[in-house]
């Protein structure tokens, strides 16, 4: 497998981890597909957002989620 293609697939894995922590199954599951108020993705849903930037949009969907976890451990 390519090296980009192992990025995809660690970015995947670690937004679906981060929703599963941050939120309940239900809302986690679909997250993804609902519109998203957050300026980073500007009323479209992330996954819209991602496919339109790629794996920038992996990786800042990541981070986004990251540090919400990090929030709420505190």
């Amino acid at each position: 497998m390519s090296q980009d293609g192992l990025m995809r697939i660690s970015y995947v894995m670690g937004i679906y981890k981060a929703l599963n922590i941050l939120l309940p199954d239900h809302v986690a599951d679909t997250w993804i597909t609902k519109p998203n108020r957050d300026p980073l993705f500007g009323d479209q849903s992330p996954l819209s957002y991602i496919f339109k930037t790629g794996l920038f949009g992996l990786e800042q969907t990541k981070s986004l989620l990251d540090a919400a976890c990090q929030g709420r451990a505190k």
